[in-house]
């Protein structure tokens, strides 16, 4: 659809105008930053004394879920109060760990490859690039809150048909994009885009004061927008809704990057999205 083309326009402006400043705060400057008590000796020795301790797999990331897999078994971490440790990935041992922190987000150097993640509460999520994310856990770690689970059962829930449109129905905004990599929280006010999924079947979206009266319906969590001829609209989309978030993936062309547009409910959980706020990049 035009409109959304439009809005896309709009958004990608928003992430560019975000890259350039990131881009800008990691340029080198005469003047020595204030340290900042994140960044002091002491934060930084007490996360190591903290974290320091040997991680297990539990499973490989997908959706909300963390899915047990035979590949991972034997994958262990270890990380050593000095700021080293070692890296052992089943059968392929990385070598050691080089340098490793968790004042801010979680880094980690084996060798030649970053890695980057988050640890809290003994549970590790390693991002490997390409989609790929291995929690791991070490053994007095609370796994209550983590949805592990096994591959014969994430396949059957991937199989699932979602019946009840209840538990899909509601009003979504307009929440992020994300480009290359960065994920960039678009500003109250800055864009509207919404997309109200009623419980009859119904739907509408709204871009930018204009309003189309559509229907909806959901295979598993693909979810397909149709005009009042029962064509798809906006069908160059590949469009998922899950858990109170609509995600619009369009592919790039002609060297161009993905983009992903995330709408959300007010109740859903973006954490896992982990936008970046826009008047927080330095420039």
């Amino acid at each position: 659809m035009k409109k959304y083309l439009n809005l896309l326009i709009k958004l990608l402006a928003v992430t560019s105008l975000s890259v350039s400043l990131a881009a800008c705060g990691t340029s080198t400057s005469e003047e020595t930053p204030k340290e900042s008590a994140e960044d002091s000796p002491v934060t930084e020795a007490v996360s190591k004394l903290t974290d320091a301790g040997t991680y297990k797999a539990v499973g490989v990331k997908l959706d909300d879920y963390i899915v047990e897999s035979d590949s991972t078994k034997g994958y262990t971490i270890e990380l050593t109060e000095d700021g080293a440790g070692n890296l052992n990935f089943g059968e392929d041992n990385k070598g050691p760990i080089t340098s490793w922190d968790n004042s801010g987000s979680f880094t980690m150097k084996a060798g030649v490859s970053d890695f980057t993640g988050t640890l809290k509460d003994g549970i590790l999520y390693l991002d490997l690039g390409d989609g790929i994310v291995i929690c791991f856990a070490q053994d007095n770690a609370d796994l209550s809150t983590l949805k592990v689970i096994s591959m014969d059962e994430y396949k059957k829930l991937a199989d699932t048909v979602v019946s009840d449109v209840s538990a899909i129905a509601g009003e979504y905004k307009i929440y992020a994009l994300e480009s290359e990599g960065m994920c960039v929280a678009i500003p109250e006010g800055e864009l509207e885009f919404t997309i109200n999924l009623k419980e009859d079947g119904t739907a509408s979206v709204t871009v930018d004061g204009e309003t189309e009266e559509l229907t909806w319906k959901l295979d598993g969590k693909t979810l397909t927008l149709l005009d009042q001829a029962g064509n798809i609209s906006g069908g160059e989309y590949d469009i998922t809704v899950k858990d109170g978030i609509i995600t619009f993936f369009v592919p790039g062309t002609n060297g161009e990057a993905d983009i992903y547009e995330y709408l959300v409910t007010k109740d859903a959980d973006v954490s896992g999205l982990h936008a970046v706020d826009p008047s927080t990049l330095e420039n």
